[in-house]
This record gives C-alpha cells, structure tokens and sequence, in this order.
C-alpha cells in the first residue's frame, strides 16, 4: 500500500493501471474462459460453438495487410466498449486458450482410446488449421502482437502437433529425453526472468549480434542456441540454490 501511495511514473502521475501487459492479458484471457467453463463443464457441443465465435471474432476484429478491418465500426461505439470492459480484445487470445481447453477435455475424454485414431485425430487437426493458417496469411500478417487469425491457427496447431509427439515419446517410456530441457519446467519464473538480466548485460556492454544473425535460418539457429543457453544459466542458479 506505501508502494502504491508514493509511486509516480515518468509524467508524475500516480499508480494507476496502465496497459497490463503479457502476463495481465494471460491472466484476463484465462479469468474469461474459465468463468464460461464455469457453466459450460465439458459439454464441447458448447464450447466449440463458443471456440468458433473467438475466432470469428478475431477475424473481423483483427487489422488486415491493406490497413482495413473487416467490421470497422465508429469509435467508442457500444460493441467494441463491451469487449473492452471484458477484457476479450479482438477475441484472438480467448480462440488461442479455449483450443487449448477443448484438446484438454477431448484428450480427457479419449484417453483409452486406439492410439491410431488420436493419432488421425491429432494429425487432421493440425493439417485442417495450418491450411486455415496458410489461407489467412493472404490476408493478415502473422503477429503475436496483434493476436492476428494465422498466428491463432499456426500457434494452435503447433501446439497440437506438439503435445501429440510429447506423448506419444511419453507413452513409450522415452520422457527421459526431455531432461536437457527439463529446468525450463522445474524452474519457469527463474527461466522466465534470465532473459532480462541478458538483455540489461547487452544494453549496458553495447553488445550487438550482427543483422545477418539475427533473421532468416541463422535468426532460428541463433534463437535456439540462446534458448539453451538461458535454461543453462537456470539450471547452474537452480543447482546453487
């Protein structure tokens, strides 16, 4: 409460909520799903309706490559200020976490069943978004910051595709080969927060990558050996306590 009395930001105001950032919009996409799964429970003839409404959502919403929106209404007309007030936003991150709730209920719901079928089902669901990703793309750009339609589908159907290898290495006794990686799980804020103390390190040195390493195939490589690098530091921190 001191903290909050005595703040002032740049300008000299006084604490006030500003853009909540990353982990805020998270925690508003999360509140909203879970209050509907509050009364929808696992009944998916609701939720995949309400899926689809999102991205229908983010679909009008979202700004397209000629700079337009498909529903582009007035400013401060009452359809947009209601999905402010609910924190929905162009409905691209609520589409992003229902999916993730759905493939949770239907994993759940599935879990005895042929292993050859969730396999049909996990690969025709990836195969159907990243054509709808693909077709998308023509019209939007793909952009984490704008939660934009191809980054929905391209990022859902990564996420399929992956928790589907997961377990299927899991099922065959192989989770061992995730132990290089597996700091990253035990210790998540701390690898989380490494990142940071690089990149104040960097701004203070002046140290800069090369424009050739930082784009294209070198970009990824260069990507993962930094990934590697911070789940190092963290499992060096984790190993002193």
């Amino acid at each position: 409460i001191y903290l909050a009395v005595i703040f002032r930001d740049s300008d000299g105001g006084f604490f006030r909520s500003h853009w909540w950032g990353i982990l805020g919009l998270i925690g508003w996409t999360y509140l909203i799903c879970a209050f509907i799964y509050l009364f929808t429970r696992d009944r998916l003839k609701y939720l995949i309706p309400i899926w689809f409404v999102f991205i229908i959502l983010c679909i009008i919403k979202s700004r397209m490559r000629n700079g337009n929106m498909i529903l582009n209404l007035p400013p401060g007309n009452f359809f947009d200020e209601m999905l402010q007030i609910l924190h929905i936003g162009k409905g691209g991150l609520s589409a992003f976490t229902m999916g993730g709730i759905i493939l949770s209920l239907l994993v759940t719901k599935y879990a005895t069943a042929d292993s050859r079928k969730k396999i049909i089902f996990a690969v025709s669901a990836v195969i159907i978004l990243l054509i709808a990703g693909f077709i998308s793309h023509k019209f939007w750009i793909v952009s984490k910051i704008q939660d934009t339609p191809p980054w929905i589908f391209f990022c859902t159907a990564i996420a399929i595709g992956s928790y589907a290898i997961i377990s299927v290495i899991g099922e065959n006794g192989k989770a061992h080969w995730f132990n290089i990686i597996k700091t990253a799980g035990t210790a998540t804020l701390t690898c989380y927060l490494v990142p940071y103390v690089t990149y104040s390190i960097t701004g203070l040195t002046g140290v800069q990558l090369p424009g050739w390493l930082t784009t294209g195939l070198p970009g990824i490589l260069n990507c993962t050996v930094y990934s590697f690098l911070v789940i190092g530091i963290t499992y060096l921190l984790e190993k002193i306590h």
